[in-house]
C-alpha cells in the first residue's frame, strides 16, 4: 500500500487525505502515517501551509493548498521528490 500510495500522489492529481484512503481502502490515519513513512524514507516531503491565505480575499490571494479556506484545519501538502519520483515510475 505505501508504493500505491505514492503512485498516487506521484500521478500529479490533486488528492485529500480522505480521497486518498477513500481510492485505498483505508482510513486517512493510514494514510497519515504512510505519508510520513515516505517522507522518512525520502520519497516525500512536506510542504508547509502557507500562512498568507486570507479567507475573504479574492481567489487569487488564496494559498494553493487551502481551497479557499474552506476547512477550518490546516492541510498537510506532500510533494514527490526526484527518488520518489524515480521509484513511482518504476514498475512493480
Amino acid at each position: 500500500m505505501l508504493w500505491q500510495l505514492l503512485q498516487h500522489i506521484a500521478s500529479g492529481q490533486s488528492n485529500t487525505i480522505t480521497s486518498l484512503a477513500a481510492k485505498l481502502h483505508t482510513t486517512p490515519a493510514m494514510i497519515t502515517l504512510l505519508a510520513e513513512r515516505l517522507v522518512a524514507l525520502g520519497y516525500l516531503q512536506e510542504s508547509a501551509p502557507s500562512t498568507t491565505c486570507a479567507p475573504n480575499a479574492p481567489s487569487s490571494a488564496h494559498c494553493a493548498g487551502c481551497s479557499g479556506c474552506l476547512l477550518a484545519t490546516p492541510q498537510r501538502i506532500w510533494s514527490v521528490t526526484e527518488k520518489g519520483l524515480r521509484s513511482a515510475q518504476t514498475p512493480r
